[in-house]
């Protein structure tokens, strides 16, 4: 895959809040807009109040429920996005060879650490020691015994 998306949870988590906090203002406002009335206006005066009140509540009540839907969507967003990490983390990790799976995976993208040392073949001796000699070839066998075991 190439390309791709960086998201940071926290931003995504304050314009949540952010639309939450609008929807919560906004929801007030309609309600005290459509808890008032034209009844002590002059009647011509109070149906153009109605007309324009009624208007007024719908569309807020319409941009109200609108910031809700985008703080909702933005928290469900965040809760998709880091169990969807969650998972792929699970899993990249399940793919690692031993030594490498108690290490942590850097956000940031830096390589893993080397895995811990783990016996390996002897190291190879040092210039100018001795060599130790060759172990000698086995000598072949006399023969069968000249007395007859008893």
């Amino acid at each position: 895959m190439t390309g791709g998306m960086e998201v940071d949870y926290s931003i995504l988590r304050e314009a949540s809040v952010v639309w939450d906090g609008a929807a919560d203002s906004l929801d007030g406002g309609w309600r005290r807009l459509h808890g008032t009335s034209g009844s002590p206006m002059d009647p011509g005066v109070a149906g153009a109040f109605e007309t324009f009140r009624e208007r007024w509540v719908d569309e807020v009540k319409r941009v109200a429920t609108r910031s809700q839907t985008h703080s909702e969507s933005l928290s469900d967003a965040v809760a998709a996005y880091e169990t969807i990490d969650a998972k792929a983390y699970a899993r990249m990790r399940a793919i690692l060879p031993f030594d490498y799976r108690d290490s942590t995976l850097d956000p940031e993208g830096a390589p893993p650490p080397e895995p811990s040392p783990t016996p390996g073949p002897s190291p190879s001796p040092e210039v100018g020691s001795e060599p130790e000699p060759e172990p000698s070839p086995p000598s072949p066998s006399p023969g069968p015994s000249p007395t007859p075991s008893p």
